[in-house]
């Protein structure tokens, strides 16, 4: 009998090693083809591929235990946009070239308000690469108005007889650089706009909104009150 039970023990512990040919077969239970069942597979596989690159890329944040080397890894891995001004470009130039900070794409804001030298900031903050030993850098756009205010230069002598006053966005426009210039505003009420969209040379017109439709809705209103008086 002892030896019966002994038996029987090994019986079951086997079986319980052995792996359950049932569960297994279930993930194809609905497949009747080769082709089916390696389709399911590859799925399954893909699947977890998906999941061990994630975890790949989360990996570094368990070694880099400091928020600026993290923040440093996200700027030179994943970031797609970043945002900056010219000087704080200028006081970070060399951590990014440090870095190996790489781009294509410069879009600057406000244009004509920076000066010249500011303007090219931006364009240097990356290393040329090593076996062209040209710029990544493909495309720079500049927005401003350069009908509004110039940089601003404290010095009088440079501003006047240097022209220092005068922005790269400027210079462009004065030399005839093609320019796309907007032929629509938003931004101040259409009374106050046609106070200076004469400056521009080209009739503005005012893009629609709630308060200009509210203003149209009453003033028809208004004009009803009075044929009807």
């Amino acid at each position: 009998q002892q030896q019966q039970q002994q038996q029987q023990q090994q019986q079951q512990q086997q079986q319980q090693q052995q792996p359950n040919n049932n569960n297994n077969n279930q993930l194809f239970a609905n497949h009747t083809t080769v082709s089916d069942v390696l389709t399911t597979a590859k799925w399954y596989f893909d699947n977890l591929q998906e999941i061990f690159d994630e975890l790949e890329q989360v990996r570094p944040f368990e070694l880099l235990r400091n928020f600026r080397d993290r923040g440093d890894y996200l700027v030179k891995r994943h970031a797609k946009i970043i945002a900056m001004t010219c000087t704080h470009a200028a006081m970070k130039r060399r951590d990014l070239l440090k870095l190996g900070f790489q781009y294509d794409n410069i879009v600057m804001e406000e244009a004509a308000q920076v000066l010249e030298v500011e303007t090219f900031i931006p364009m240097m903050l990356q290393r040329p690469d090593a076996d062209t030993g040209v710029s990544r850098l493909r495309r720079v756009v500049l927005i401003g108005d350069h009908h509004q205010l110039p940089p601003i230069v404290q010095n009088m002598a440079f501003q006047k007889y240097s022209r220092m006053d005068q922005s790269m966005f400027s210079r462009f426009v004065r030399l005839g650089m093609p320019t796309i210039q907007l032929d629509a505003q938003g931004r101040s009420r259409p009374e106050l706009a046609r106070l200076w969209s004469w400056r521009y040379g080209s009739k503005i017109r005012d893009i629609p909104t709630d308060n200009n439709n509210d203003n149209n809705n009453n003033n028809n209103n208004s004009m009803k009150m009075r044929e009807t008086k």
